[in-house]
């Protein structure tokens, strides 16, 4: 057999011959781009492939994430053994080396292939990392010592609940199938928190009652909301909150949230933070919607306006992915007002098809800056929300030039 090398003159050709031992079966390939390669090759560690029972299997690096699947081929790919050097002057007229390509030995062929492993850059993983975090979170101190020791017999229904089956970083990192900077996002974006080496989300009663708190006191000792003295919040709520929590708290409400990981890490041992409007905006809304799962909008806009500080106006923008705006049904009154339903884009399935099952299920009828905010985590860099959409969705055009998405049936 002859290939003709696609590194030289399009005369030159090289002798194949297949090796001893020659076989069909003996190799994997895989498909990577230089990058990736060369951090594999590093052997830092940060290359590995995740996942387990039905799972698919997840290829992560430092900072992303590949789902692996297998890509077949129309062409036989070759494996030759060591280098494939073609001589520049072989099959070439007048070429030096005493006659072409007679005196070029024959390639070894060792195996052929059909197929090979292709990697799809994909969202990050998150949904077992979720569920690990909120199985045993924390209420404070009290909550800890009860958790601590459990009633006779109730050993083994609790142990999935008790403090120390929560995950530890490096136990998150080894399972989850997302890179070690997509895990840190989203401990972050949880508002995670990390007690006696372990991770888990704040209870979120407990939580609220704290913010609440701290935005009171703030009020009361005339603090500013863009430079808060963290020592004094800290000694003032000593009797309800321990330090950790309120120093959590801070965090996860202020411009800090954002900021990257050691950063974000070290804010927790700040004097002084600037809380984020928008983000106590949320809050409130968070906490309202505990209350209630559904209000009439201008009851909601009413309480939600009364219950930030002075100076911050909330916005619709603030309640992106904590809840939606439905309409009256058909049987409510004309010019009846719109509904605030409370819906967690944390809590939503990890799944694409079950999660517009969800949406779906409130409303026949969504526009895209409403779906938007609930498919930012399952969204593919390098893709979009709306490429998603539409293949779960039909678009409907009404006749303003307005467009909406219904459920592809």
């Amino acid at each position: 057999a002859c290939c003709r090398s696609s590194h030289r003159s399009s005369n030159s050709m090289t002798t194949l011959a297949f090796a001893e031992g020659f076989s069909d079966a003996a190799y994997r390939l895989i498909e990577m781009d230089e990058p990736l390669l060369q951090e594999l090759l590093s052997d830092g560690g940060s290359v590995c492939i995740k996942g387990c029972g039905e799972d698919e299997a997840v290829l992560t690096t430092h900072d992303a994430s590949y789902v692996v699947r297998l890509a077949d081929s129309s062409n036989s790919m070759l494996l030759v053994r060591g280098g494939v050097e073609v001589s520049s002057t072989a099959g070439s007229p007048g070429g030096g080396g005493g006659g072409g390509e007679e005196n070029q030995p024959p390639l070894a062929v060792a195996a052929r292939a059909h197929e090979h492993l292709e990697l799809v850059r994909c969202a990050p993983r998150l949904g077992d990392v979720r569920r690990r975090l909120c199985a045993c979170p924390y209420g404070g101190r009290e909550a800890e010592e009860a958790l601590d020791e459990p009633a006779v017999g109730e050993e083994e229904a609790l142990a999935p609940s008790r403090p120390d089956a929560r995950p530890t970083l490096s136990s998150l990192e080894a399972a989850a199938q997302c890179s070690p900077l997509e895990l840190r996002a989203a401990l972050q974006r949880w508002r995670a928190v990390e007690v006696a080496g372990r991770w888990c989300c704040l209870d979120p009663q407990y939580e609220a009652d704290c913010v609440e708190c701290l935005l009171a006191l703030a009020v009361e000792q005339e603090w500013p909301l863009h430079a808060v003295p963290v020592p004094a919040a800290v000694e003032a709520l000593a009797a309800q909150f321990d330090e950790a929590t309120v120093r959590h708290c801070l965090r996860s409400h202020s411009t800090a949230a954002a900021a990257p990981w050691e950063e974000w890490l070290a804010a927790a041992a700040s004097d002084e933070v600037a809380l984020e409007p928008r983000a106590i905006c949320t809050f409130r809304a968070r906490v309202l919607l505990l209350e209630t799962e559904a209000w009439p909008k201008d009851a909601f806009d009413e309480a939600w306006a009364d219950g930030v500080p002075r100076g911050i106006e909330p916005s619709d923008a603030d309640l992106d992915g904590l809840a939606v705006l439905l309409p009256p049904d058909g049987r409510a009154a004309k010019g009846a007002p719109l509904t605030v339903r409370a819906l967690s884009a944390e809590a939503m399935p990890p799944d694409a098809a079950a999660r517009f099952s969800v949406l779906w299920s409130l409303k026949p009828s969504w526009a895209m800056r409403e779906l938007g905010p609930y498919l930012l985590d399952i969204v593919a860099p390098g893709s979009s929300a709306e490429a998603l959409v539409l293949q779960h969705a039909r678009c409907v055009t009404a006749s303003d030039g307005s467009r909406s998405y219904v459920e592809r049936k």
